[in-house]
């Protein structure tokens, strides 16, 4: 219980590292779109760890006991 915390935020951190190696793998001249290429990617990622985080949040401490 006292490590929830710890998990959320090692998880951000895991996804700003793979945000920063979209950014790294789509800098090179022979990417065509690279900004629309970012964006989808790291849109994707966030919303996918926002989802994530939502859910797991609701199981550390449920607005509706079962």
């Amino acid at each position: 219980m006292k490590y929830d915390a710890w998990i959320l935020l090692g998880s951000l951190a895991f996804v700003f590292l793979l945000s920063a190696i979209i950014m790294v793998l789509t800098k090179g001249q022979t990417v065509n779109n690279k900004h629309e290429i970012r964006i989808g990617m790291i849109g994707a990622l966030m919303f996918g760890y926002i989802a994530w985080a939502c859910v797991y949040m609701s199981q550390i401490k449920p607005f509706v006991s079962p």
